[in-house]
């Protein structure tokens, strides 16, 4: 082998060595933040996850009964000044029945997200039949957890 096809080769390696660091470097310069749009601290700028995402989640749910009716269940967010629900409403219906506890994001959920802290609120709920059940209570928010209600 000559010493032109060493420097050649040599010239290779160093451009192939540089490709890979500049390659790592680019990648590790994402932005990082909270990427879960649902999150109360959601960075739309965020381009990885770096786990700081935040919000307090609340899931009503009923255990299995006869002939159960969709049950309409309503946050009363109005007795707070300056809260900040994240969800489009105030309402969500329970569609399933639960033979035990449900995980807190099972779907037939009454599911709902807030981003205030610990807070204590009030809810409503009702079988969409006329003169079926009714319930009514208070809950209060978890800091970035779960709360499950069984409606009894």
């Amino acid at each position: 082998m000559n010493d032109k096809t060493k420097k050649m080769k040599a010239n290779l390696l160093l451009m192939l060595l540089f490709a890979t660091i500049l390659i790592i470097g680019i990648s590790s310069c994402k932005k990082k933040g909270c990427t879960n749009s649902n999150a109360c601290n959601y960075d739309k700028t965020a381009e990885k996850d770096d786990g700081s995402c935040k919000r307090n989640h609340v899931s009503f749910w009923k255990k299995t009964s006869n002939a159960l009716e969709d049950i309409v269940v309503t946050i009363n967010v109005a007795q707070h000044t300056g809260v900040s629900i994240n969800y489009t409403t105030t309402s969500d219906n329970i569609t399933a029945d639960f033979v035990s506890e449900p995980d807190c994001y099972a779907a037939g959920c009454a599911t709902f997200y807030f981003c205030d802290g610990v807070e204590t609120y009030s809810y409503t709920a009702s079988e969409k039949s006329p003169g079926a059940h009714n319930w009514s209570g208070t809950f209060t928010t978890e800091e970035n957890g779960c709360v499950s209600v069984e409606l009894k």
